[in-house]
């Protein structure tokens, strides 16, 4: 591991742990020792203890706990860091997904406000913090369109007086404590900041451990604000708005497949769907079947649990009920049932939403046990029908096709199924697959058709580059 610099998912722990330690007090007359945060040094030797404390901790329980296990909460910790938050797909994708008419119907009457008002807000901190450690507690956007009211409203969702997220980093470690029946390691605690990224101190000034946090606390993070809704309607609207994300996103990198939604046909009385995303080749026959699995949410659970099978069951029978489904229209066409007519090379590719399989090939046999399970249970479905099925997160399918066409796609999703690939993720087996240089692709949609926001930054941008100054005469968020 690097030592160089302290890596954001180790400020993320030493932010949470400093938050469990009881406010420093002065003992007059005795020595105190006091950390000097004005030195680099001392910010190495923090990271460092932290480093050591992590190994340490991992020495004793990797006795009992399987190492794959290990390499799955390494990679839920650190995957998503790497990739980022603050970045025009995030927005996009997200916006699109939980931006619908019931959806935002929900969050105005809960909130008082829009999710693009509050992103219009969270933009505006991350860009602030980027640059600067601290604001105080009154925060006004540069932008005539922005209300000091929706700001204080916005601000009450993203901020957390430090005294409050002291109790809610404490309760929350301790319910993982009493349902697991341990405490979980430093490297492996729940956070505070992915609800509440900014904290208010004591002092009045807010401070943005991580400012990429904001950002990701109005994308993935507004499921927060819609969890709490008894009606599944919400979980449906989002969960069909997220196979149409990925129906648009495939027609824009692949138009040549024609890709479509699932069809509705009738076997022996029943019915039946086909996956959500089919794709065609020249002739019409179906190449490229896609399963969409966005309703089930990523649980701490499925991330960090030391059996995540058995604290997160419910989603990884969903991808096995995928797989199945895809093996059942498989088998349809194969008979002669479906309305289709399907290659019989076609690949199966399961899509979600959040990164269920992450480096551990453990948990990947044991969707495929359950698949073979269910379909066991349908004496219509041959071994034949049951090809392998990849399952990507929508960051790997959305890397594969702007870094690659339909022949890298399929490359990938073929040598994906072999021994010398087992485990490995889409844009890995993709990655060492390429023998030339590909120029990537631009993403295809722009994050102003969701977050409207994002047009009147370019409007200020552009008349400040004109010349003219922006409303406020400030232009740090433009700037971003």
């Amino acid at each position: 591991m690097p030592t160089g610099r302290a890596l954001p998912w180790e400020l993320e722990t030493l932010a949470t742990e400093r938050l469990l330690i009881p406010p420093l007090r002065i003992i007059e007359g005795e020595r105190n020792r006091i950390i000097d945060c004005h030195s680099y040094n001392a910010a190495r030797l923090i990271v460092n203890a932290l480093r050591d404390l992590e190994n340490e901790e991992a020495g004793c329980y990797l006795e009992q706990l399987d190492i794959l296990i290990e390499m799955h909460r390494i990679a839920h910790r650190q995957f998503p860091a790497q990739a980022g938050f603050f970045n025009r797909i995030q927005f996009y994708r997200y916006g699109y997904i939980y931006g619908g008419p019931k959806c935002q119907q929900y969050f105005e009457r809960k909130t008082g406000l829009t999710m693009n008002m509050l992103a219009f807000v969270a933009f505006g901190l991350t860009a602030h913090f980027q640059r600067h450690p601290t604001h105080p507690r009154k925060f006004s956007m540069p932008f005539p369109s922005v209300s000091d009211a929706d700001t204080a409203r916005a601000l009450s969702m993203l901020t957390l007086p430090v005294h409050r997220a002291r109790a809610q980093q404490q309760s929350m470690i301790a319910t993982l404590t009493s349902k697991w029946g341990y405490k979980p390691p430093t490297a492996f605690r729940p956070s505070v900041l992915r609800q509440f990224p900014v904290l208010i101190g004591t002092d009045g000034l807010m401070r943005c451990p991580l400012p990429e946090y904001a950002t990701l606390r109005v994308t993935a993070g507004l499921y927060y604000d819609l969890v709490d809704a008894a009606a599944g309607d919400l979980r449906n609207e989002a969960s069909d708005r997220f196979e149409q994300y990925c129906l648009d996103f495939t027609d824009k990198m692949l138009p040549q497949m024609k890709p479509r939604r699932d069809i509705k046909y009738t076997v022996s009385g029943r019915e039946f769907l086909t996956p959500d995303v089919l794709c065609s080749n020249p002739d019409g026959i179906v190449s490229l079947a896609i399963e969409c699995k966005g309703a089930s949410k990523l649980t701490f659970d499925a991330q960090f649990a030391a059996d995540p099978i058995k604290e997160a069951g419910r989603g990884y029978d969903e991808l096995a009920k995928g797989i199945f489904q895809i093996w059942r229209f498989f088998a349809h066409a194969r008979t002669g049932r479906a309305p289709v007519s399907v290659a019989p090379d076609a690949h199966g590719l399961i899509v979600t939403l959040d990164a269920w399989l992450n480096m551990d090939t453990r948990l990947k046999v044991d969707v495929l046990r359950r698949a073979n399970e269910l379909a066991d249970r349908d004496s219509t479905i041959d071994a034949v029908d049951r090809r392998p099925v990849m399952i990507a997160h929508v960051n790997e399918y959305e890397a594969a096709l702007l870094n690659g066409d339909e022949a890298a796609l399929f490359d990938a999703l073929q040598h994906a199924a072999t021994e010398s690939f087992s485990g490995w993720s889409l844009t890995s087996v993709q990655r060492e697959r390429r023998t030339e240089k590909v120029k990537p692709r631009g993403y295809p949609f722009d994050p102003a058709s969701v977050f409207p926001f994002f047009d009147t930054i370019d409007d200020v941008a552009e008349s400040v580059g004109r010349g003219r100054p922006a409303a406020s005469g400030r232009v740090d968020v433009m700037e971003t």
